[in-house]
């Protein structure tokens, strides 16, 4: 999976990047999973840079700087959001992957 803040993470896109390392090895999964929560974890670090912006330039109190803070804000909340999103689906992915197994 590339990093990019705009990809989306569901659990069938987890469990077949789990797979396509053709390991059962938990050390294995655990690289895989780490390489995934780091790409699924962008649009987190983009969110929260937009919601600092956006609290930047509404504290300036200008007419035109509340309203473009506001909108900051809101895309920033939205990325954050994603970001949060993809991250319990890679966790719940591998947690369903690992857990197929170890049965």
């Amino acid at each position: 999976m590339r990093a990019s803040p705009f990809v989306s993470f569901d659990e069938r896109a987890v469990i077949g990047a789990l797979k396509a390392t053709g390991s059962k090895d938990p050390d294995v999964l655990y690289v895989a999973r780490g390489k995934l929560i780091g790409a699924a974890s962008v649009p987190r670090l983009v969110g929260g840079a937009l919601l600092v912006s956006g609290l930047a330039v509404s504290a300036a109190q200008l007419q035109l700087g509340i309203a473009v803070g506001v909108g900051l804000l809101l895309i920033g909340w939205w990325f954050l959001h994603r970001g949060n999103r993809n991250v319990r689906m890679v966790e719940k992915g591998y947690a369903q992957y690992t857990g197929s197994f170890r049965r």
